[in-house]
């Protein structure tokens, strides 16, 4: 799985390798299929224990320690007087120019491959929570519209195109931008450097303890990012799976309050809100648990003025 992006920036890793992406859809719906059955946790919390999401962060983490450690503090700082700088603003413009791009040191066809697999675990549980068996039509429609809106996804990640994004999602960027987050990072963790290293202190030893912290940085950040793109990945598979009925129109969706004990505050705020089926909502996410332990449910609109509850 070593396809690069093809020259319209959508990512083609089913042209080569048809049988994988196939599998993997099949292995996601599967898995999606048992872990519904466990309805006292979220289908999220019990994706993020899958060894798919292991390999997810895994492929991030490669990226981002080729990100922090192609930035070398002796190089960006030299000729600057370390003792002016008193926040990370102000070193984020050194470091921005030196950052090597995302699309150099990730295999994105593993990353979208991954993301398949969380999309087809959200297409079997839309599915099933569907008032009528899909047909064969409907299911290839859903896997259609889940492969195209992951291949936007992380075209928007590389800045390749917009030609990948799904149609009926407003955006598939990531919540978390990896450049932009990861420039931000790095300045933080040089300022750090430069306060723990003290007064009178060399570069080669901002250096040093600025490499020192890049070990936790990356662990916990890659984690943050497998987490975030599993579990919209498999939001957005029960919101295609859903669209993909033909026996009704949705035209509407309602968000319900979540039975969490711990709810997220913007999303009370928007307990009622009703929004056309392809737009977001005010948070900016077109589905229920979109986030890690969401359990927020939402209520599909058709045009038949009928309704649905579609709830993990």
């Amino acid at each position: 799985m070593k396809n690069k992006p093809s020259p319209s920036g959508l990512f083609l890793c089913y042209n080569g390798d048809m049988t994988a992406y196939k599998a993997m859809i099949l292995l996601g719906e599967g898995v999606g299929l048992l872990h519904s059955a466990k309805r006292q946790h979220s289908t999220i919390e019990d994706a993020l224990e899958t060894p798919q999401r292991d390999e997810l962060m895994a492929v991030f983490a490669a990226m981002l320690t080729q990100q922090y450690k192609a930035i070398d503090p002796k190089r960006v700082l030299r000729g600057q007087d370390t003792a002016a700088f008193t926040n990370e603003s102000q070193i984020l413009p050194l470091v921005s120019p030196n950052l090597p791009p995302s699309a150099d040191v990730i295999d994105y066809n593993e990353a979208l491959i991954l993301l398949l697999f969380f999309s087809g675990m959200g297409q079997e549980l839309g599915f099933e929570d569907a008032p009528t068996a899909p047909t064969g039509a409907e299911r290839i429609n859903a896997q259609t519209g889940g492969r195209d809106w992951v291949a936007g996804r992380l075209n928007a990640l590389l800045g390749i195109s917009n030609q990948g994004q799904a149609g009926n999602i407003a955006s598939p960027d990531l919540p978390q931008g990896l450049d932009e987050t990861t420039a931000r990072r790095i300045a933080g963790l040089i300022m750090l450097a430069i306060r723990e290293a003290g007064e009178g202190a060399t570069l080669t030893r901002i250096a040093e303890i600025y490499n020192s912290l890049i070990e936790g940085e990356v662990g916990n950040r890659a984690s943050f990012i497998a987490d975030d793109n599993a579990s919209t990945a498999l939001s957005n598979g029960q919101w295609v799976a859903v669209g993909a009925l033909a026996d009704q129109t949705a035209v509407a969706k309602k968000w319900l309050r979540t039975k969490s004990r711990v709810p997220r505050q913007e999303h009370l705020d928007q307990v009622g809100v009703v929004v056309p089926f392809n737009s977001v909502f005010p948070s900016g996410e077109s589905w229920s648990q979109e986030l890690p332990n969401c359990k927020c449910g939402i209520e599909v609109i058709y045009a038949s003025g009928s309704s649905r509850e579609f709830r993990l």
